[in-house]
Protein backbone atom coordinates (compact mmCIF):
# COMPACT_ATOMS: atom_id res chain seq x y z
CA UNK A 1 0.00 0.00 0.00
CA UNK A 2 1.30 3.47 -0.86
CA UNK A 3 0.88 6.42 1.46
CA UNK A 4 1.05 10.03 0.38
CA UNK A 5 2.45 11.91 3.38
CA UNK A 6 2.38 15.69 3.39
CA UNK A 7 5.10 17.03 5.63
CA UNK A 8 6.68 20.46 5.93
CA UNK A 9 4.80 21.68 2.89
CA UNK A 10 6.11 18.88 0.65
CA UNK A 11 4.60 15.63 -0.55
CA UNK A 12 6.59 12.48 0.08
CA UNK A 13 5.62 9.14 -1.41
CA UNK A 14 6.26 6.32 1.05
CA UNK A 15 5.54 2.65 1.14
CA UNK A 16 4.09 1.38 4.40
CA UNK A 17 6.87 -1.15 4.76
CA UNK A 18 9.45 1.47 3.92
CA UNK A 19 8.25 3.71 6.71
CA UNK A 20 9.16 1.02 9.20
CA UNK A 21 12.51 0.49 7.52
CA UNK A 22 13.47 4.15 7.33
CA UNK A 23 16.94 5.04 8.61
CA UNK A 24 16.39 6.60 12.00
CA UNK A 25 16.10 10.31 11.27
CA UNK A 26 15.39 10.97 14.94
CA UNK A 27 18.80 10.33 16.46
CA UNK A 28 18.57 13.89 17.74
CA UNK A 29 15.06 13.39 19.09
CA UNK A 30 11.50 13.82 17.90
CA UNK A 31 10.67 17.55 18.04
CA UNK A 32 6.92 17.45 18.48
CA UNK A 33 3.99 18.80 20.50
CA UNK A 34 1.52 15.92 20.33
CA UNK A 35 -2.10 15.99 21.52
CA UNK A 36 -4.48 13.03 21.72
CA UNK A 37 -8.18 13.91 21.71
CA UNK A 38 -10.50 11.01 22.64
CA UNK A 39 -14.19 10.79 21.69
CA UNK A 40 -16.06 9.69 24.86
CA UNK A 41 -19.60 10.04 23.58
CA UNK A 42 -22.10 7.22 24.11
CA UNK A 43 -21.55 5.85 20.60
CA UNK A 44 -17.98 4.82 21.50
CA UNK A 45 -17.54 1.89 23.88
CA UNK A 46 -15.35 2.24 26.94
CA UNK A 47 -13.17 -0.56 25.54
CA UNK A 48 -12.52 1.55 22.45
CA UNK A 49 -11.75 4.58 24.60
CA UNK A 50 -9.16 2.47 26.43
CA UNK A 51 -7.82 1.31 23.07
CA UNK A 52 -7.35 4.96 22.15
CA UNK A 53 -5.15 5.49 25.20
CA UNK A 54 -3.26 2.25 24.55
CA UNK A 55 -2.69 3.42 20.97
CA UNK A 56 -1.29 6.69 22.35
CA UNK A 57 1.03 4.81 24.73
CA UNK A 58 2.48 2.67 21.95
CA UNK A 59 3.01 5.74 19.77
CA UNK A 60 4.76 7.69 22.53
CA UNK A 61 6.83 4.69 23.60
CA UNK A 62 8.13 4.35 20.03
CA UNK A 63 9.01 8.03 19.63
CA UNK A 64 12.50 9.30 20.36
CA UNK A 65 12.11 11.81 23.17
CA UNK A 66 15.40 13.38 24.20
CA UNK A 67 16.19 15.59 27.18
CA UNK A 68 17.16 19.13 26.22
CA UNK A 69 19.79 21.16 27.97
CA UNK A 70 17.10 23.27 29.70
CA UNK A 71 15.63 20.05 31.19
CA UNK A 72 12.70 19.74 28.84
CA UNK A 73 11.71 16.86 26.57
CA UNK A 74 11.86 17.22 22.80
CA UNK A 75 8.48 15.44 22.81
CA UNK A 76 5.57 16.94 24.72
CA UNK A 77 2.18 15.26 25.02
CA UNK A 78 -1.32 16.41 25.97
CA UNK A 79 -4.61 14.53 26.32
CA UNK A 80 -8.22 15.69 26.19
CA UNK A 81 -11.63 14.07 25.84
CA UNK A 82 -14.69 15.42 24.06
CA UNK A 83 -18.41 14.86 23.86
CA UNK A 84 -20.73 17.89 23.90
CA UNK A 85 -17.80 19.83 25.37
CA UNK A 86 -14.05 19.32 25.76
CA UNK A 87 -12.54 18.12 29.06
CA UNK A 88 -8.80 18.58 29.58
CA UNK A 89 -6.88 15.73 31.18
CA UNK A 90 -3.44 17.37 30.91
CA UNK A 91 -1.76 19.99 28.75
CA UNK A 92 1.58 19.95 26.94
CA UNK A 93 3.45 21.63 29.80
CA UNK A 94 2.30 19.23 32.53
CA UNK A 95 4.78 16.36 32.13
CA UNK A 96 8.08 17.54 30.68
CA UNK A 97 10.65 15.82 32.93
CA UNK A 98 10.99 12.61 30.89
CA UNK A 99 9.11 10.13 28.71
CA UNK A 100 8.44 7.83 31.66
CA UNK A 101 6.36 10.57 33.30
CA UNK A 102 4.36 10.97 30.08
CA UNK A 103 3.75 7.22 29.90
CA UNK A 104 2.54 7.15 33.52
CA UNK A 105 0.23 10.09 32.82
CA UNK A 106 -1.26 8.33 29.79
CA UNK A 107 -1.98 5.25 31.87
CA UNK A 108 -3.62 7.41 34.51
CA UNK A 109 -5.71 9.12 31.81
CA UNK A 110 -7.82 5.96 31.57
CA UNK A 111 -9.44 7.05 34.85
CA UNK A 112 -10.77 10.21 33.17
CA UNK A 113 -12.30 8.77 30.03
CA UNK A 114 -15.92 9.28 31.06
CA UNK A 115 -17.04 12.83 31.81
CA UNK A 116 -19.28 13.51 34.79
CA UNK A 117 -22.37 12.49 32.81
CA UNK A 118 -22.40 10.26 29.74
CA UNK A 119 -23.85 12.16 26.81
CA UNK A 120 -24.61 11.21 23.25
CA UNK A 121 -23.84 14.42 21.41
CA UNK A 122 -20.51 14.33 19.59
CA UNK A 123 -19.48 17.90 18.89
CA UNK A 124 -16.27 17.21 17.01
CA UNK A 125 -15.93 20.83 15.96
CA UNK A 126 -15.49 21.80 19.63
CA UNK A 127 -12.60 19.34 19.87
CA UNK A 128 -10.89 20.87 16.81
CA UNK A 129 -11.48 24.39 18.10
CA UNK A 130 -9.99 23.42 21.48
CA UNK A 131 -6.93 21.97 19.76
CA UNK A 132 -6.36 25.21 17.85
CA UNK A 133 -6.94 27.64 20.70
CA UNK A 134 -6.47 25.77 23.98
CA UNK A 135 -4.12 22.83 23.54
CA UNK A 136 -1.78 24.37 20.97
CA UNK A 137 -1.47 27.52 23.03
CA UNK A 138 1.82 28.86 24.38
CA UNK A 139 0.23 29.34 27.81
CA UNK A 140 -0.43 25.60 27.94
CA UNK A 141 2.96 24.48 26.68
CA UNK A 142 2.86 24.88 22.90
CA UNK A 143 6.36 25.64 21.57
CA UNK A 144 5.70 26.81 18.01
CA UNK A 145 7.34 30.16 18.78
CA UNK A 146 10.52 28.70 20.28
CA UNK A 147 13.66 29.84 18.51
CA UNK A 148 15.87 26.90 19.51
CA UNK A 149 14.02 24.29 17.43
CA UNK A 150 11.11 23.63 15.09
CA UNK A 151 8.53 22.08 17.41
CA UNK A 152 5.54 21.22 15.24
CA UNK A 153 1.98 20.46 16.32
CA UNK A 154 0.27 17.13 15.71
CA UNK A 155 -3.19 16.12 16.96
CA UNK A 156 -4.57 12.59 16.96
CA UNK A 157 -8.36 12.43 17.18
CA UNK A 158 -9.68 9.03 18.28
CA UNK A 159 -13.33 8.86 17.19
CA UNK A 160 -16.05 6.99 15.34
CA UNK A 161 -16.18 10.03 13.01
CA UNK A 162 -19.90 10.73 13.44
CA UNK A 163 -20.51 14.29 14.57
CA UNK A 164 -23.91 14.64 16.20
CA UNK A 165 -25.99 16.56 15.54
CA UNK A 166 -25.25 16.82 11.82
CA UNK A 167 -26.09 20.50 11.69
CA UNK A 168 -22.57 21.29 12.95
CA UNK A 169 -21.21 19.66 9.82
CA UNK A 170 -23.88 20.89 7.44
CA UNK A 171 -23.56 24.51 8.55
CA UNK A 172 -19.79 24.42 8.04
CA UNK A 173 -18.59 24.67 11.66
CA UNK A 174 -16.43 21.55 11.56
CA UNK A 175 -14.98 22.41 8.17
CA UNK A 176 -14.18 25.95 9.28
CA UNK A 177 -12.28 24.81 12.40
CA UNK A 178 -10.39 22.23 10.36
CA UNK A 179 -9.41 25.00 7.95
CA UNK A 180 -8.20 27.07 10.93
CA UNK A 181 -6.06 24.10 12.00
CA UNK A 182 -4.52 23.81 8.56
CA UNK A 183 -3.73 27.53 8.43
CA UNK A 184 -2.18 27.37 11.92
CA UNK A 185 0.04 24.45 10.91
CA UNK A 186 -1.68 21.97 13.23
CA UNK A 187 -1.48 18.56 11.55
CA UNK A 188 -4.52 16.42 12.41
CA UNK A 189 -4.69 12.64 12.11
CA UNK A 190 -7.78 10.52 12.76
CA UNK A 191 -7.81 7.14 14.50
CA UNK A 192 -11.06 5.43 13.59
CA UNK A 193 -12.82 3.22 16.17
CA UNK A 194 -16.16 1.44 15.90
CA UNK A 195 -19.53 3.06 16.37
CA UNK A 196 -21.16 0.81 18.96
CA UNK A 197 -24.49 1.05 17.11
CA UNK A 198 -22.87 -0.38 13.97
CA UNK A 199 -23.18 2.89 12.05
CA UNK A 200 -20.63 3.83 9.43
CA UNK A 201 -18.36 6.87 9.83
CA UNK A 202 -19.50 10.08 8.15
CA UNK A 203 -16.74 12.62 8.84
CA UNK A 204 -13.52 10.78 7.97
CA UNK A 205 -13.09 12.52 4.60
CA UNK A 206 -13.67 15.94 6.16
CA UNK A 207 -11.37 15.25 9.11
CA UNK A 208 -8.53 14.10 6.88
CA UNK A 209 -9.09 16.44 3.94
CA UNK A 210 -9.54 13.31 1.79
CA UNK A 211 -5.93 12.41 2.59
CA UNK A 212 -6.07 8.70 3.43
CA UNK A 213 -2.57 8.82 4.90
CA UNK A 214 -4.07 10.79 7.80
CA UNK A 215 -6.62 8.06 8.58
CA UNK A 216 -5.65 5.16 10.85
CA UNK A 217 -8.40 2.55 10.98
CA UNK A 218 -8.26 0.25 14.03
CA UNK A 219 -11.91 -0.84 13.97
CA UNK A 220 -10.93 -4.43 13.22
CA UNK A 221 -7.88 -4.53 15.47
CA UNK A 222 -4.19 -4.46 14.57
CA UNK A 223 -3.86 -1.53 16.99
CA UNK A 224 -0.26 -2.03 18.03
CA UNK A 225 1.10 -2.52 14.52
CA UNK A 226 -0.73 0.59 13.33
CA UNK A 227 0.57 2.59 16.32
CA UNK A 228 4.16 1.48 15.65
CA UNK A 229 3.78 2.34 11.95
CA UNK A 230 2.40 5.77 12.83
CA UNK A 231 5.20 6.41 15.33
CA UNK A 232 7.76 5.48 12.68
CA UNK A 233 6.26 8.09 10.38
CA UNK A 234 6.28 10.73 13.13
CA UNK A 235 9.94 10.01 13.95
CA UNK A 236 10.81 10.45 10.27
CA UNK A 237 8.67 13.53 9.62
CA UNK A 238 9.22 15.45 12.87
CA UNK A 239 12.82 14.66 13.77
CA UNK A 240 14.93 17.35 15.42
CA UNK A 241 17.63 18.83 13.22
CA UNK A 242 21.02 18.24 14.84
CA UNK A 243 21.88 21.91 15.10
CA UNK A 244 18.58 23.06 16.56
CA UNK A 245 18.17 21.36 19.92
CA UNK A 246 20.89 21.29 22.59
CA UNK A 247 20.40 17.85 24.15
CA UNK A 248 21.47 16.09 27.30
CA UNK A 249 23.20 13.08 25.81
CA UNK A 250 22.61 9.45 26.62
CA UNK A 251 25.67 8.60 28.70
CA UNK A 252 27.17 5.69 30.63
CA UNK A 253 27.53 7.61 33.91
CA UNK A 254 27.61 11.07 35.44
CA UNK A 255 30.79 12.21 37.22
CA UNK A 256 30.86 15.23 39.52
CA UNK A 257 34.32 16.46 40.50
CA UNK A 258 34.47 18.81 43.51
CA UNK A 259 37.80 20.40 44.45
CA UNK A 260 38.63 22.16 47.70
CA UNK A 261 40.42 25.41 46.71
CA UNK A 262 40.58 26.97 50.18
CA UNK A 263 43.84 28.47 51.43
CA UNK A 264 44.77 25.24 53.27
CA UNK A 265 45.38 23.54 49.90
CA UNK A 266 48.64 24.30 48.13
CA UNK A 267 48.85 25.27 44.48
CA UNK A 268 50.79 22.08 43.75
CA UNK A 269 48.00 19.95 45.24
CA UNK A 270 45.38 21.84 43.24
CA UNK A 271 47.35 21.09 40.07
CA UNK A 272 47.65 17.44 41.08
CA UNK A 273 43.90 17.35 41.67
CA UNK A 274 42.97 18.68 38.24
CA UNK A 275 45.47 16.25 36.73
CA UNK A 276 43.80 13.34 38.53
CA UNK A 277 40.31 14.48 37.47
CA UNK A 278 41.37 14.94 33.84
CA UNK A 279 43.08 11.55 33.63
CA UNK A 280 40.18 9.78 35.35
CA UNK A 281 37.83 11.34 32.83
CA UNK A 282 39.96 10.18 29.88
CA UNK A 283 40.23 6.61 31.16
CA UNK A 284 36.51 6.35 31.85
CA UNK A 285 35.52 7.90 28.52
CA UNK A 286 37.68 5.37 26.71
CA UNK A 287 35.45 2.58 28.05
CA UNK A 288 32.09 4.13 27.05
CA UNK A 289 31.95 3.17 23.35
CA UNK A 290 31.83 6.91 22.62
CA UNK A 291 28.64 7.46 24.60
CA UNK A 292 30.70 9.37 27.12
CA UNK A 293 29.95 10.53 30.63
CA UNK A 294 28.06 13.57 31.85
CA UNK A 295 30.72 15.63 33.59
CA UNK A 296 30.49 18.50 36.07
CA UNK A 297 33.23 20.32 37.97
CA UNK A 298 32.86 22.48 41.07
CA UNK A 299 35.34 24.30 43.26
CA UNK A 300 34.56 25.20 46.84
CA UNK A 301 35.87 26.97 49.89
CA UNK A 302 33.48 29.13 51.90
CA UNK A 303 31.08 28.91 48.94
CA UNK A 304 30.77 26.62 45.94
CA UNK A 305 31.15 27.63 42.28
CA UNK A 306 30.30 25.53 39.23
CA UNK A 307 33.12 25.68 36.69
CA UNK A 308 31.01 23.75 34.16
CA UNK A 309 28.23 21.20 34.33
CA UNK A 310 26.79 18.33 32.33
CA UNK A 311 23.95 20.47 30.99
CA UNK A 312 26.24 22.84 29.10
CA UNK A 313 28.74 20.46 27.49
CA UNK A 314 28.48 17.54 25.07
CA UNK A 315 30.64 14.57 26.10
CA UNK A 316 31.36 13.49 22.54
CA UNK A 317 32.10 17.00 21.24
CA UNK A 318 33.71 19.14 23.94
CA UNK A 319 37.29 18.60 25.10
CA UNK A 320 36.34 17.96 28.72
CA UNK A 321 39.80 16.78 29.77
CA UNK A 322 41.23 20.17 28.78
CA UNK A 323 38.31 21.99 30.41
CA UNK A 324 39.19 20.28 33.69
CA UNK A 325 42.83 21.36 33.47
CA UNK A 326 41.71 24.94 32.75
CA UNK A 327 39.41 25.26 35.78
CA UNK A 328 40.06 28.37 37.88
CA UNK A 329 41.31 27.04 41.24
CA UNK A 330 41.86 30.41 42.91
CA UNK A 331 40.38 30.57 46.39
CA UNK A 332 37.86 33.19 47.47
CA UNK A 333 38.14 32.46 51.19
CA UNK A 334 40.05 30.36 53.69
CA UNK A 335 37.09 28.57 55.21
CA UNK A 336 36.04 25.18 53.85
CA UNK A 337 32.33 24.40 53.83
CA UNK A 338 31.64 21.11 52.02
CA UNK A 339 27.94 21.48 52.87
CA UNK A 340 27.76 24.48 50.53
CA UNK A 341 29.21 22.33 47.77
CA UNK A 342 26.68 19.53 48.29
CA UNK A 343 23.90 22.13 48.34
CA UNK A 344 25.11 23.57 45.04
CA UNK A 345 25.09 20.08 43.51
CA UNK A 346 21.48 19.67 44.62
CA UNK A 347 20.41 23.17 43.54
CA UNK A 348 21.88 22.67 40.05
CA UNK A 349 20.29 19.19 39.84
CA UNK A 350 23.66 17.62 39.13
CA UNK A 351 22.62 14.69 41.34
CA UNK A 352 19.72 13.82 39.01
CA UNK A 353 20.50 11.38 36.23
CA UNK A 354 19.22 12.54 32.82
CA UNK A 355 17.83 11.39 30.49
CA UNK A 356 17.88 7.90 32.06
CA UNK A 357 17.16 7.85 35.79
CA UNK A 358 19.12 4.59 36.20
CA UNK A 359 22.40 6.18 35.09
CA UNK A 360 24.97 5.93 37.93
CA UNK A 361 26.29 9.15 39.44
CA UNK A 362 29.82 9.26 40.86
CA UNK A 363 30.99 12.20 42.91
CA UNK A 364 34.74 12.63 43.47
CA UNK A 365 35.58 15.09 46.26
CA UNK A 366 39.21 16.17 46.46
CA UNK A 367 39.87 17.89 49.80
CA UNK A 368 41.76 17.81 53.09
CA UNK A 369 38.94 16.51 55.27
CA UNK A 370 38.88 19.72 57.28
CA UNK A 371 35.56 21.55 57.48
CA UNK A 372 36.09 25.08 58.68
CA UNK A 373 34.67 26.26 61.00
CA UNK A 374 35.01 22.91 62.73
CA UNK A 375 31.60 23.18 64.44
CA UNK A 376 30.03 22.62 60.98
CA UNK A 377 31.68 19.22 60.53
CA UNK A 378 28.45 17.37 61.38
CA UNK A 379 26.66 19.33 58.69
CA UNK A 380 29.33 18.31 56.16
CA UNK A 381 28.83 14.65 57.03
CA UNK A 382 25.03 14.99 56.97
CA UNK A 383 25.19 16.61 53.53
CA UNK A 384 27.38 13.79 52.22
CA UNK A 385 24.95 11.25 53.65
CA UNK A 386 22.03 12.98 51.94
CA UNK A 387 23.87 12.69 48.62
CA UNK A 388 24.72 9.02 49.18
CA UNK A 389 21.07 8.25 49.99
CA UNK A 390 19.95 9.41 46.54
CA UNK A 391 19.41 6.74 43.86
CA UNK A 392 22.43 5.31 42.04
CA UNK A 393 24.99 7.57 43.72
CA UNK A 394 28.48 6.77 44.97
CA UNK A 395 30.80 9.20 46.76
CA UNK A 396 34.57 8.97 46.44
CA UNK A 397 37.20 11.02 48.29
CA UNK A 398 40.77 11.92 47.39
CA UNK A 399 42.83 12.92 50.41
CA UNK A 400 44.70 16.19 50.06
CA UNK A 401 47.20 17.29 52.67
CA UNK A 402 46.24 20.20 54.90
CA UNK A 403 49.17 22.59 54.67
CA UNK A 404 48.83 23.40 58.37
CA UNK A 405 49.17 19.79 59.41
CA UNK A 406 45.59 19.36 60.61
CA UNK A 407 44.05 15.87 60.71
CA UNK A 408 40.99 15.27 58.53
CA UNK A 409 40.68 11.55 59.22
CA UNK A 410 37.26 11.78 60.91
CA UNK A 411 35.72 13.23 57.72
CA UNK A 412 37.74 10.90 55.49
CA UNK A 413 36.20 7.99 57.40
CA UNK A 414 32.63 9.36 57.20
CA UNK A 415 32.30 11.06 53.82
CA UNK A 416 33.01 8.30 51.21
CA UNK A 417 30.54 5.55 50.36
CA UNK A 418 32.96 2.97 51.77
CA UNK A 419 36.62 2.49 52.66
CA UNK A 420 37.25 1.34 49.09
CA UNK A 421 36.03 4.76 47.89
CA UNK A 422 38.87 6.61 49.70
CA UNK A 423 42.09 7.38 47.80
CA UNK A 424 44.99 6.91 48.19
CA UNK A 425 44.13 3.58 49.79
CA UNK A 426 47.06 3.78 52.21
CA UNK A 427 47.67 6.40 54.89
CA UNK A 428 49.29 8.86 52.52
CA UNK A 429 47.89 11.93 50.77
CA UNK A 430 47.77 12.59 47.04
CA UNK A 431 51.26 13.31 45.75
CA UNK A 432 53.31 13.20 42.59
CA UNK A 433 54.49 9.65 43.27
CA UNK A 434 51.01 8.12 43.73
CA UNK A 435 48.90 10.28 41.43
CA UNK A 436 48.73 7.72 38.61
CA UNK A 437 47.78 4.85 40.91
CA UNK A 438 45.04 7.06 42.37
CA UNK A 439 43.82 7.80 38.83
CA UNK A 440 43.74 4.10 38.00
CA UNK A 441 41.96 3.14 41.23
CA UNK A 442 39.21 5.74 40.76
CA UNK A 443 38.83 4.95 37.06
CA UNK A 444 38.56 1.21 37.73
CA UNK A 445 35.83 1.77 40.33
CA UNK A 446 33.78 3.97 38.00
CA UNK A 447 34.31 1.78 34.93
CA UNK A 448 33.06 -1.26 36.84
CA UNK A 449 29.70 0.49 37.31
CA UNK A 450 29.19 2.03 33.87
CA UNK A 451 25.72 1.54 32.38
CA UNK A 452 26.01 2.39 28.71
CA UNK A 453 22.96 2.62 26.43
CA UNK A 454 22.27 -0.69 24.72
Amino acid sequence: MLLLVRCLGASILLQTVAVLAQPDGSSFGTCLDLTFMIDVSCSVSRDDMIRGIEFAKVVVDNLDSKMTIDRDTTLRVAVGVFVDKVHSIFYLNKYTENKAAIMDALEDAKNYLKPEAMKCKTLTHYAIDALNNEYFNVNNGDRRDRLDADYRNVAVVVTDARTSSRKWVNNGHLGRYLKDAEEAGNDIFTVLVKNNREKEPLDEALLTGNDTSKLIDIREGNDEAEAVRFASFLKFAYSCPKSDVPLVSEVCADIIFALDVSCSITSDDKDLSTYVASEVYKKVFAETRNYGVGTSFLVFDNTARVAFDKYEIMPTIDDIATKILDVNVTNDACRTRPASMFQEVSDKELDIALPDSSTPIYMVVLYDGMTSPLNERDRSIESATEFKNKPNTELLCVKLENDRGKDGSSEFNAIPSSASHLFPQDASFLNDANKDSVVQGIADLIISGLRCPS
